[in-house]
């Protein structure tokens, strides 16, 4: 007999319908243990996707590894679904959530070379989605299981959506079912004994009742209005039309790209569009919701004096690329382009791009960089700054400033507390309580950026993250001040890979606050394009010191031993410091490097950080078995001197994010570290080490794998996380 639900780990919550599974990819047979049910929380404690407007889905091909499996994700339910039915309810599962709310998923290709969890964004990974779909042997009563975006994860493991390939579905109602629940838990949405719910473990409703609804638009909003419809403004007729702003495109040379939404089927979203003066030739406008989001739209192209000039509409509802040329354009003219729902829509939602090239004069140079414009959350950003994305030193741009997103370089500056931006809160989310800004640091300049904002009346938790928009953009620290601008501390999570989040707690409501955003290192990754993102309300993140120690400048490296008894999603952190208010010149260019190695001796993996510094790496899932932790120093260029040694003290802070769900089934043969008798709860590691965790570091070389490598030589920390971590 099933049991209707089972613990919810914290953070990650590995979601399963039916009997939950054991742990992360274990293969079925023997012991069973029970959980107990965990009550729904406050849904404006759970953390969401920061950027749900621009989400993206894949489908694994089968091959593609997944921790050591191959996903078979068409092959294993061919006896009721083709793959095309199989990606088609999947789809109709996210888009089903996504109309409720300010959230877009589009569809693209996926990278069967790219194993899930590989490094690279946890959002905008151009390779393959940012939720991204397979199937790999779990417990025979497991359907399904979902990874929710979470703010420790780092790397391709958010958005992870297994199907069980053991699984027999009865129908395809029954797999629609279940995706439209996991996608629900992608979304951060939990469990509810509400048995008319979506979201109850073992109902497999197919229609939302409203506590789901009410659940998602806590965390996301209702659906937002895009930028020419927020307020008073309105383009749904001629007479209110959007400009399309060519002004700024170099006569032509780079595209206009302007980003609307619809919002149902009475939306309509009119632009116009003006010729140069001393252009005649051509222009080509092309409507894109292809890897944006699913609704199929038209576009009609028109004239001041009624010409058609024709129309199109997309094919099919995973999103398209229609377009129309105008021959032969005339500067007397106006152009007016309508889109709307194409007719019989089976969704009637979804965000678009409009793109415009004046076919003469355009380089095809600046082509290339549409679809990385597109893919970005370039929503509410003006149409001439777009333009200016193109302009990344190229030569078609000379004459035009290389400026970035809200550049204060033609606008007013915010470089002190005087002049700090005002931020407004987000208008789709209850509570005034989440603020989003989009910024850059400027090229060439030591550049600081200031946000005022205001805490709302309840709350005292603040949880503040950067995140850059480009690989290889800046690497940014975070100062956060209160309004007599004393420095309030905060406590470091995640930082690498142009990701950084950083927790405060003690915030007095309804008080001003401001934060400062600046490079790490002016010299290293210190400009680019970044987006801010402010979260009152959020949950108290936890993370522990699992290890400590110290390292001595040329001296023996740091050793602990790592057991794991039951398959894990980790999330490490190193912090380093020393016992000096300055730090000496000999040490301002060291590297600490804490590198995990597996039995056979290979780096599963590694973080770079500098004296004085917490960073964090992509997270790791890492499976049953013993481990090796090394910790390095190394130097640019060796001291002069040795009289001076200090003494570099580390922690290592993490979590097992995917702690056991539900029912454990483990195989003995692959079961390193099994419980110490059938009755108890906790697992015999070596040395007599006893411990309820499913994991434990201990200290010294308990575990010497051969052939370990040697260590790296020394690099920069910023340079290794975009140039090395990145791509390994």
């Amino acid at each position: 007999m099933a049991h209707e639900l089972y613990k919810l780990n914290f953070a990650l919550c590995i979601l399963i319908l039916l009997i939950p599974m054991q742990t992360l990819f274990a293969q079925p047979n023997l012991r069973v243990q029970e959980e107990t049910a965990q009550q729904l929380s406050d849904p404006l404690d759970r953390i969401i996707w920061s950027t749900p407007g621009r989400l993206t889905l894949s489908f694994a091909a089968d091959g593609t590894e997944i921790a050591g499996y191959s996903s078979t994700l068409m092959s294993s339910f061919e006896s009721i679904l083709t793959p095309t039915e199989i990606e088609d309810l999947v789809i109709e599962a996210f888009q089903q959530w996504s109309e409720l709310s300010s959230i877009n998923v589009g569809l693209v290709s996926d990278n069967v070379s790219v194993p899930f969890g590989t490094s690279g964004p946890t959002q905008t990974n151009l390779s393959v989605g940012d939720i991204r779909v397979g199937a790999v042997p779990m417990s025979g009563d497991v359907f399904a299981v979902a990874v929710p975006h979470n703010e420790l994860l780092s790397g391709g493991w958010s958005g992870t959506l297994l199907f069980n390939s053991h699984a027999s579905f009865s129908s395809a109602d029954q797999f629609f079912a279940v995706a439209l629940h996991e996608a629900g838990h992608v979304f951060g949405l939990e469990h509810t004994q509400n048995i008319n719910a979506v979201m109850h473990p073992t109902a497999l409703n197919t229609e939302f009742d409203v506590q789901d609804i009410e659940e998602l638009q806590a965390l996301y909003g209702t659906r937002e209005l895009d930028l020419y419809d927020l307020g008073s403004a309105s383009n749904d007729s001629i007479l209110n039309a959007t400009e399309v702003q060519n002004s700024g495109s170099i006569d032509g040379a780079v595209p206009t790209i302007a980003f609307g939404d619809i919002g149902g089927v009475a939306d309509v979203d009119y632009f116009l569009i003006e010729t140069r003066s001393n252009y005649i030739g051509s222009f080509t406008v092309t409507l894109s919701n292809r890897a944006i989001s699913m609704a199929d739209l038209k576009i009609t192209i028109v004239d001041d004096e009624g010409t058609q000039y024709g129309e199109q509409t997309g094919a099919g509802s995973r999103g398209d690329e229609i377009q129309i040329q105008v021959a032969n354009s005339s500067p007397e003219l106006e152009y007016y382009a309508r889109v709307e729902l194409a007719p019989g829509s089976k969704y009637t939602t979804g965000s678009y791009a409009l793109i415009t090239t004046f076919d003469a004069n355009v380089e095809l140079d600046s082509l290339i960089y549409i679809e990385q414009i597109i893919r970005r959350n370039y929503n509410f950003v003006e149409q001439d700054q777009i333009q200016e994305l193109f302009c990344q030193d190229e030569p078609f741009c000379d004459g035009l400033l290389d400026l970035g997103l809200n550049d204060e370089l033609k606008g007013p500056s915010n470089d002190t507390f005087a002049t700090a931006t005002t931020l407004e809160p987000l208008i789709e989310f209850p509570g005034e309580n989440r603020y989003r800004v989009q910024g850059s640091l400027q090229t060439n300049l030591v550049d600081v950026d200031h946000y005022r904002f205001a805490a709302p009346e309840e709350c005292s938790n603040l949880t503040i993250s950067v995140d850059a928009f480009e690989i290889g953009g800046p690497i940014t620290d975070v100062v956060l001040f209160d309004s007599n601008q004393i420095e309030i501390e905060g406590r470091t999570f995640v930082n690498g890979n142009g990701e950084l989040l950083i927790q405060y707690s003690n915030i007095l409501p309804s008080n001003d606050y401001i934060v400062k955003v600046q490079a790490n290192d002016p010299n290293v990754f210190a400009t680019g394009n970044y987006q801010l993102d402010i979260a009152f309300c959020t949950a108290t993140i936890n993370v522990r010191e699992l290890a400590d120690g110290e390292l001595l400048p040329g001296g023996r490296p740091a050793k602990h031993s790592l057991y794991v008894a039951r398959s894990q999603l980790f999330h490490f952190a190193l912090r380093t410091e020393i016992d000096t208010q300055t730090l000496p010149s000999e040490l301002a260019n060291a590297t600490v490097w804490m590198s995990i190695f597996d039995e056979d001796g290979n780096v599963v993996h590694r973080i770079a950080t500098r004296i004085g510094e917490i960073r964090s790496s992509r997270s790791v899932v890492l499976r049953p078995g013993s481990y090796a932790i090394r910790l390095n120093f190394t130097q640019a260029t060796k001291p002069r001197s040795r009289r001076l040694v200090y003494p570099i003290r580390y922690v290592i802070e993490g979590v097992g994010i995917s702690e056991p769900t539900g029912p454990e089934v483990i195989e003995d043969a692959d079961d390193p570290f099994a419980p110490c008798d059938k009755l108890s709860s906790e697992f015999c590691y070596p040395n007599d080490e006893m411990s309820s965790e499913p994991f434990i570091i201990v200290d010294g070389d308990g575990f010497k794998p051969s052939g370990l490598p040697e260590i790296p030589d020394w690099q920069d920390a910023n340079v290794w996380y975009w140039a090395t971590n990145w791509l390994g």
